[in-house]
């Protein structure tokens, strides 16, 4: 049987006290350490609480994408404009 994947090791608590030593810490490694984690771990909870808290909103590749959607509608709109004006 394979293994399973651990969902949650930590509680959220535990992460977000992570998360404040690391901004105060000058070496993430050392922090790392001391908590038993790997240090990629601090930098995935960091990047996720920063999606999770608006981040996310505010992000440019999202941004862009939202304007890309809204000008593949244009010509659609623009098509049911004219179709509209020459049926009047």
């Amino acid at each position: 049987m394979g293994t399973k994947k651990r969902v949650n090791k930590y509680p959220r608590a535990f992460k977000l006290m992570a998360m404040e030593r690391m901004k105060k810490c000058q070496n993430v490694s050392e922090l790392a350490k001391e908590l038993g984690i790997d240090r990629p771990v601090l930098y995935h909870w960091r990047n996720h609480l920063k999606m999770i808290e608006g981040g996310a909103a505010d992000s440019p590749v999202r941004e862009l994408r939202k304007q890309v959607r809204v000008l593949k509608r244009m010509p659609a709109k623009k098509a049911m404009e004219v179709d509209f004006f020459k049926g009047a």
